[in-house]
């Protein structure tokens, strides 16, 4: 997998996030909501935008946040 390689955790991240963003498009949503959660374990402040990404995939990234908040 991609934690193997020895990719730095902006690449790492920027990999999860086109990653999921294609599931998205294809409309993979729980492919799409695994990625996230990766992403959000390499960098847990991850705030995406609509100005800069797609509605679908904030959303996405905002849900899976609010489901690993900590207790």
């Amino acid at each position: 997998g991609l934690q193997e390689t020895k990719l730095e955790k902006g690449q790492l991240q920027e990999a999860y996030k086109i990653l999921a963003q294609a599931y998205l498009a294809k409309n993979y949503t729980d492919a799409a909501r695994e990625v996230v959660v990766k992403l959000l374990e390499v960098n847990p402040l991850y705030a995406p935008t609509i100005e800069e990404e797609p509605p679908p995939f904030v959303q996405l990234v905002n849900e899976v946040r609010q489901q690993k908040s900590p207790e």
